[in-house]
């Protein structure tokens, strides 16, 4: 919809598409669909193994949650976007 809209890509627009080629092995397809997604896989796959174990782990998981990494991840979406619809 984004797309139809705009003509940009949003920072998500494949994802869908790039876990299904993930799932069927297609490495080079889903990088094609979203690189970005694809390299934050771990960090997500680490948000989800945190958000787990925030009890027993409190230091880890406030210290990831702190402010600077939010705003870290978030820039690096915003920098994905541009570069994405603009650069490449």
């Amino acid at each position: 919809m984004f797309l139809r809209m705009t003509g940009l890509e949003c920072p998500g627009c494949g994802a869908q598409r790039m876990a299904h080629a993930l799932l069927h092995g297609d490495l080079r397809s889903a990088w094609e669909y979203n690189s970005f997604l694809l390299l934050m896989l771990p960090l997500l796959a680490f948000m989800a193994w945190l958000e787990t174990r925030r009890k027993r782990l409190p230091k880890l998981y406030a210290g990831f949650y702190s402010l600077p990494v939010i705003v870290g991840i978030a820039a690096s979406v915003v920098a994905w976007f541009i570069v994405r619809n603009f650069i490449i």
